[in-house]
């Protein structure tokens, strides 16, 4: 195989029959350049236009310069001379190709673990997840995710010292659809989506290493300043060059003016989700900056309105955070809340907190009103607006959802500087107190041994269901007016939205909400046993454990509270007090078999007195 590497030289000679003016505009024109540029080579000494051919390369280009009328001569290159000639190249042109792609490379791959696309909500892509699902972008379609093929196809190519310039401008091309992205899909091949409202640092690291790369490229071509890709290789650089710079800079910008100009649910996103800039307006409402006057009208209930103009459903969902959520007002100092002619608060009994409920009497000193556009604060005598917040709603891409701005507004229990509890905490004059805190956490019930005096197994196979059979909540014995409550109940369902585990106890027109979940009651001349029952174990190591808690009728006032756990059943079929001695109960229980053959027994409690 023939090694021989030529070299081009030409020292100023021209065809006898053509002059040497037309000779300099050929130059000029066959390279790509300046007449300035071609000059220099009339000088009369040596000069090298191409060097480290191959004996057909140097052909060719020797008869397009003769045809231009320049008279080069070929010369055999010394293996010296050769493996000189790339590295002079390299530094007319600054910095080697090979080295500024290794640090487009290096960019590309810390862009990978950063977020490059977030949601208003904190939902955000990372670069190696789109790098390991974003092909599949064609089917929206999108086509920025081929820009990472182009731009590895690039960088394999300048480490073999191969122009790649239609390859980098292809990938620079092709990224900036990624600009036509709006959405970030929660499921792959779902249609469930989340709106794009910010882009974070791996987005303008990975533009920084097409950049970067395209610079490369255009380093190559430049490397020998009489190549004939010297044109087109110093564009790719300088669009490269100009590309990078813009992309810091604006980024910078943008980062800077977005944090500091922005309105404060903007600035919230960004520094709490370590983000660059937002893609457009996330939040154009601020918080109102004050009210207009303190309330006047002293203390007691704050009704709080709830209408809709048009979609029921969105504005239930939306309430559920902070205003349905009754626990989370009182926890603000609220003394009283009214919702739909009851009055909710707490209620000392002995020494525990019970979230109660009971018919409206006094009238209401202010009004909480709100809609699906607006939250108002109203003095309650006089109507005055003591402050008034509106909101925007913006529907999801592709789904049927909704976010709402200002984001304050969603939060499910907002603290003391945030909205909306600071305005109308402010408005309402109410400061919190440690009384406050203890009716939101509670305390212990006096806990009480549960001795088994028997454990029995009954003969009959049927079991006697005293409680109805499909009902939810159990009660037994007790008076018309005293119920285990329905849970079904507009009502009862919003008093205890916060805690699931919330128990309604209808006395009368008065509901308690006890904390302690419990599905059974049986009532005595003084007193009501609650209970709740849990599984655990299976088969041969089933076992039931029972919450048992007695109250005072009709103050509700808790006594003791105890477990006790029992082998071999599963349900609760009956419970009896004995009439005599209330610390005694009679239990009926099942291993509940399907078949119907149900294995009974009865177990006699002993409590404590």
């Amino acid at each position: 195989m023939d090694e021989t590497r030529y070299k081009l030289v030409f020292d100023g000679q021209v065809a006898p029959e053509i002059s040497t003016e037309t000779v300099k505009a050929n130059l000029a024109h066959l390279f790509k350049c300046d007449l300035s540029r071609i000059e220099p080579l009339f000088s009369g000494k040596p000069v090298t236009l191409k060097r480290g051919l191959s004996g057909q390369e140097a052909q060719h280009y020797a008869q397009a310069l003769r045809a231009a009328g320049a008279e080069v001569r070929m010369e055999r290159e010394l293996p010296t001379e050769a493996d000189a000639a790339p590295v002079r190249a390299e530094r007319r042109s600054g910095f080697s190709a090979k080295n500024i792609a290794y640090c487009a490379l290096v960019l590309w791959l810390v862009s990978l673990p950063l977020t490059v696309f977030s949601s208003f909500y904190g939902d955000e892509l990372r670069g190696i997840s789109i790098l390991l699902f974003g092909w599949l972008g064609v089917l929206l379609p999108n086509i920025a995710w081929f820009s990472n093929v182009f731009f590895l196809y690039a960088f394999i190519k300048i480490q073999r010292g191969k122009p790649v310039f239609w390859s980098v401008i292809g990938a620079m091309i092709l990224s900036f659809d990624s600009f036509r992205v709006s959405a970030i899909p929660f499921h792959i091949g779902l249609v469930s989506s989340s709106t794009i409202n910010a882009y974070g640092w791996g987005f303008v690291l990975w533009f920084l290493s097409l950049f970067m790369l395209a610079i490369a490229a255009g380093n190559q071509g430049v490397a020998d300043e009489y190549d004939d890709e010297f044109a087109a290789g110093k564009g790719v650089k300088t669009l490269g060059i100009v590309l990078a710079v813009s992309t810091l800079c604006l980024s910078l910008f943008f980062a800077v003016n977005d944090r500091f100009r922005g309105n404060n649910e903007e600035k919230i996103i960004l520094n709490d989700l370590a983000l660059a800039f937002k893609r457009g307006p996330v939040c154009t409402i601020e918080p109102p900056p004050t009210f207009a006057q303190p309330l006047i009208s002293g203390s007691g209930p704050v009704e709080l309105r709830l209408f809709s103009s048009h979609d029921a459903k969105r504005l239930h969902n939306f309430l559920r955070d902070p205003f349905g959520n009754m626990e989370a007002l009182l926890s603000w100092g609220i003394p009283t809340v009214r919702i739909k002619a009851r009055d909710f608060s707490y209620t000392k009994l002995a020494d525990e907190w019970v979230l109660t409920s009971s018919p409206a009497t006094s009238p209401a000193v202010a009004i909480i009103s709100i809609n699906d556009k607006a939250i108002s604060l109203l003095e309650g005598e006089t109507k005055r607006v003591l402050f008034e917040q509106s909101w925007t709603w913006t529907p999801q891409p592709r789904q049927p959802g909704f976010w709402v701005c200002p984001r304050s507004f969603s939060y499910n229990n907002p603290k003391k500087n945030e909205q909306p509890r600071k305005f109308i905490v402010e408005a309402l004059g109410i400061h919190e107190t440690e009384d406050n805190k203890q009716q939101i956490h509670g305390s212990e019930a006096p806990k009480v041994a549960i001795d088994i005096l028997s454990d029995e197994p009954m003969n009959s196979s049927r079991a006697l269901y005293h409680y109805p059979k499909n009902a939810f909540f159990r009660v037994k014995n007790c008076a018309r007016n005293v119920e285990l409550g329905n849970r079904k109940d507009e009502l009862t369902e919003y008093a205890t939205r916060a805690s699931r585990s919330m128990t309604p106890f209808r006395v009368g027109t008065k509901v308690f909400y006890i904390k302690d979940f419990k599905k059974y009651g049986i009532c005595t001349a003084s007193h009501v046993y609650l209970m709740h029952t849990k599984d655990r174990g299976t088969g041969s190591n089933l076992k039931m454990e029972i919450e048992v808690e007695k109250r005072e009728m009709p103050s509700f006032r808790r006594v003791w509270a105890g477990t006790v756990t029992i082998n071999g059943v599963s349900k609760l079929e009956d419970v009896d007090v004995d009439d005599d001695d209330q610390s005694l109960l009679t239990l009926t229980l099942s291993n509940d078999r399907k078949d119907g053959d149900k294995a009974l027994k009865k177990v006699k409690l002993k409590t404590q007195k």
